[in-house]
């Protein structure tokens, strides 16, 4: 359920570095919007890693006065141990009382990890409870190329042929699978959601959209008042 998002999106021709630097410049307003309401921005991470906050430069992060607390399954050390505090466990355990104080739920590539819609309800439900601001982004259900595979249209594909296609070959960061029984490990893992099943899981919040060649290619939803929306 809770993944290390980064092995997923070795992307080839398309760089998902660059959509990243786009979408730090939208993340960074959303941090100095919340320092200047409170002079600091806790940020509670839910699935996240250090590595992908190496997007936003460190001296932006200290002069905002940002401490982030990641929540992620898969182990592993933090090298700043100034702005990042790491919990090995599943954020739908988490105990509010002992997780609080947060100015901003952040998630970034995680809703559509959680097996199915209930699960995403209270994944959204846990983002807006356990902080005064949310953000949560997701690929778009609807891009021509599914991002975990990096084939055209595979979320659309006859669950016989996703299992051909990933029995036969490399798809996406995935090696080929051994059994189809692994196969349906990792698709039953993915649900991905279109911007209006977004919204209704939110309750109609702010949505900020990525581009790719004029199409949506991914979705941010946020209950922050600032501009872009």
């Amino acid at each position: 359920m809770i993944f290390n998002r980064e092995k997923h999106f070795q992307t080839g021709q398309i760089s998902i570095f660059n959509f990243r630097k786009k979408r730090a410049l939208f993340i960074k307003e959303i941090i100095q919007f919340i320092f200047n309401e409170n002079h600091k921005c806790n940020i509670i991470d839910l699935g996240g890693t250090e590595e992908f906050w190496n997007i936003i430069d460190s001296d932006f992060l200290y002069k905002n006065n940002v401490k982030i607390t990641l929540i992620n399954l898969e182990p592993y050390e933090i090298k700043n141990n100034q702005i990042f505090k790491m919990y090995h466990m599943n954020f739908f355990s988490l105990n509010l009382k002992d997780f609080s104080d947060f100015d901003l739920s952040f998630s970034n590539s995680v809703i559509e990890h959680l097996e199915n819609n209930e699960n995403q309800k209270k994944f959204a439900n846990l983002q807006k409870i356990i902080a005064k601001y949310f953000y949560c982004q997701t690929p778009n259900k609807y891009f021509p190329i599914e991002p975990h595979f990096m084939f055209p249209y595979f979320q659309f594909l006859p669950i016989k042929i996703k299992i051909f296609l990933m029995r036969n070959f490399n798809l996406g960061n995935f090696s080929k699978m051994k059994s189809a029984q692994d196969c349906h490990s990792v698709l039953n893992e993915i649900k991905l959601l279109s911007y209006k099943e977004l919204l209704h899981i939110f309750s109609r919040p702010y949505l900020y959209i990525e581009k790719f060649l004029a199409l949506n290619k991914s979705y941010a939803v946020h209950n922050v008042k600032i501009n872009k929306k």
